[in-house]
Parts: C-alpha cells; structure tokens; sequence
C-alpha cells in the first residue's frame, strides 16, 4: 500500500431525501468511512437541490460537520454536481448519491488509483442496501446494429480492470481532469448518461477508467428516481439520451452510417408494431440537435488520442 496522501472532497447531490428517509440511512455510514480514512483530510459537501422537505434542516442540526451549499434555483442532477466540485477544495473527488451507503474502508482502497496519473476515475462494486444482491459494476460495450449497447460483466469479477465508465453517484473522479472535460453536462438533463458520456470522452483522450471489485458501495437503486418520474417517462428520457450520446460522440463513420441505416429500419418495424419510445425518443434528441453538434464540434477541437474502435477494443479485452 501507498504511503502517498490524498485529501479528498466527498460531495453529495440531494433532493427530498429526508422525507423518503435516504439521508438517514446513508450518512451515517459516510460519516464512519470519513473516520475510518488514513489517507489525508477530507471535507464532505452537500448539495441540496432545493429540497421541499426539512433536509437542510437535518443535515444542519445532525451533521454539522458536513459543508451544506444550497443554490438559488434547482439545477438537477448535472449541474448540482458540478457545483459541487467548483466548490470542492480537494483534488480527489468521491462523487454520492443521497441513497449510497459506503463500506467502512472503502474510501482508503479507492485513492490508491490515484497514485497513476493516468487515471481519471475509478468505479465500486455496487450492491444495494440488503448488501448482498449484487447491482452492478464492469462495464463495457459495443455497437452492434447501429446501436451503443451497454453490458455489465456481473459479480464474478475479482481483479481490478478498465470498465466504460465509472457511475456517477458512486464513483471518485479527479477533479482536474473532471474540469477539463466540463463536467457532466446538462445536454442529459435531467438524468442518464451523463456519467457514461463524460468517462468517455476521458477513454478517448487515453485516460484511464478503472473498475475496483474491492471497493464496495450499496445503493437503494433508483429510489429518488422513482419518486419524481413514472416508467415511461423515465424509458423516454433513457432512449432520448442513448441518441443524444451516439450523436455527440461517436465519430467513426462506419458506426455512423450503420446508426443511420438501422435507426431507419427500427422505426418502421416499429410504427408497424404500434410502438413509438424509439420514435418519440428521436425526435426528443432531435429537437437539441444544435446544442449536440456544437458540443461534438468543441469535443473534436479539444481532440483525442483514440478512436472509437480503440476504445471499445481496449473495454473488449477487458470483459470475461
């Protein structure tokens, strides 16, 4: 183990997690993980996203020593987080969700990453709060038809490895390269993606994502999320952002035309089926089309070190 220090800024994003009782459970385990950590200092903010019940309240009264920022208006899921980090003074970022519970020792295990200057953020094994039933953590993908396809090794993973990408509420992140990349960004508001699209764009500039099966959180899985939107939005807002994302990111032209072609083909095969959540979904992502291309523009300028084949090749090899 690293004698190395790392001081480091945890930061949660919160919306009414009082009143489902989420903030409850959560921090009293980030509290001990906090005592438990050997590394360097620590600070722990909390965004609370203009919650309607008595969060604030709570989290002044219980955790005093928890930085509580609260912005003028409601930002979402994105721009809390990176509010956060503008404000986080540390340069290893522990990213949480309202609804994570943390393994004791689990921050000390993370940082260790760090020491590679290479890498940009690190992914947990993720279980949810009974901490047995396994929820997820490898990750990689492939463009199969025209279509970005997410999959999950499982919970027979044992080393640690590169993965697609770190999940954002249950992650560290530094916070340099965290910046230069702009953070999640708003374009996948209000959730999904976000964190898939901005570890990314890190694999292409050749940095490095790990995934640490040591390094253990547990999540109450879209609890929040549950709360504030029904099934069908929430498939809406998923499909809509997987073409926002291909849109924004792919260049390979190969992949492109592919996307094209089968995109066609699916809505037909669809509008003859009477189904309609890839149709709408397109035209939801069509109608930020203007902010996708200037996005994918400022992304091309910045430049990257790997193509698109490079990087899925490389999260390949990664799998079982």
């Amino acid at each position: 183990m690293s004698s190395t220090k790392f001081d480091i800024s945890i930061f949660i994003t919160n919306w009414n997690g009082y009143s489902h009782g989420y903030i409850q459970e959560a921090f009293p385990s980030i509290r001990k993980a906090v005592s438990n950590y050997s590394k360097g200092r620590c600070e722990i903010i909390v965004v609370d996203d203009i919650s309607s019940d008595e969060s604030a309240e709570w989290i002044k009264k219980n955790y005093p020593e928890f930085k509580l920022l609260i912005p003028e208006k409601n930002l979402g899921y994105q721009e809390a987080s990176n509010f956060a980090v503008k404000n986080c003074k540390y340069d290893i970022l522990i990213s949480l969700n309202n609804d994570i519970k943390l393994e004791k020792n689990v921050l000390n295990k993370i940082v260790e990453h760090f020491n590679d200057p290479l890498v940009f953020a690190v992914s947990t094994k993720v279980y949810l709060w009974d901490e047995k039933t396994y929820l997820a953590g490898h990750r990689y993908a492939e463009i199969k038809h025209g279509l970005f396809l997410l999959h999950d090794s499982g919970d027979i993973i044992s080393n640690i490895r590169m993965t697609l990408f770190a999940t954002g509420g249950a992650a560290a992140f530094r916070k340099e390269m965290y910046l230069k990349l702009g953070g999640f960004q708003r374009i996948f508001h209000p959730l999904y993606w976000e964190d898939i699209d901005l570890c990314y764009r890190a694999l292409k500039r050749d940095w490095k994502v790990l995934y640490d099966p040591n390094c253990i959180m547990y999540h109450k899985h879209q609890a929040t999320i549950k709360k504030m939107y029904d099934p069908k939005n929430l498939g809406l807002i998923t499909a809509r952002n997987s073409y926002i994302f291909f849109w924004k990111n792919i260049t390979d032209k190969k992949f492109l035309f592919e996307h094209l072609i089968y995109t066609f083909i699916f809505h037909i095969r669809d509008l003859f089926k009477m189904r309609f959540r890839f149709i709408t979904a397109t035209f939801m992502a069509l109608s930020r089309i203007r902010q996708i291309l200037k996005l994918r523009l400022e992304e091309k300028r910045e430049g990257f070190q790997l193509s698109d084949r490079e990087v899925l090749d490389i999260l390949k090899k990664e799998k079982i």
